[in-house]
C-alpha cells in the first residue's frame, strides 16, 4: 500500500499480486490491485481480479460490486453496460444497495 500511495504503481502492482497469488484469504490485496489496474486505465483487469475473490469469502459481494462499479465507469461499449446490468441482476443485494447501484449503471447507459 506504501508504494500506491507514493504513486509507484508498478510496484504496489507487482506486491498486491504476490500476496494475492500466494493466498486469497488476503482479499485486501485483491482490492488494492484492482485499484491499481484501474489507475493504470486496465478496466479489464481490474474486474478479472475482483472476480478472482472466492464466492465464499464474506468480501465476495463487495468485489462484484467493485467489479460493477470498475465496468460502468468509462465505460467503452454499450455492451459492458447490459453485462454490468446483468451482474447486478444475479447479485441479490438488499433493495436499498440495489437501488443504488442500479441508478449508476442506468447513468452510465446514459452517458
Amino acid at each position: 500500500m506504501t508504494a500506491e500511495l507514493a504513486g509507484d504503481l508498478t510496484t504496489a502492482d507487482r506486491y498486491y499480486g504476490l500476496v494475492w497469488t500466494a493466498d486469497h484469504s488476503h482479499v485486501s490485496a485483491a482490492f488494492g490491485r484492482a485499484r491499481v489496474e484501474l489507475a493504470l486505465a486496465n478496466r479489464a483487469g481490474a474486474v478479472a481480479i475482483l472476480d478472482s475473490v472466492p464466492a465464499g469469502s464474506i468480501y465476495f459481494t463487495s468485489a462484484q460490486v467493485a467489479a460493477i462499479t470498475a465496468r460502468i465507469r468509462g465505460n467503452d461499449t454499450p455492451r459492458e453496460v447490459i453485462e454490468a446490468g446483468q451482474r447486478l441482476e444475479a447479485l441479490g443485494l438488499d433493495a436499498e444497495r440495489r437501488q443504488r447501484m442500479e441508478a449508476e449503471v442506468f447513468e452510465s447507459a446514459l452517458t
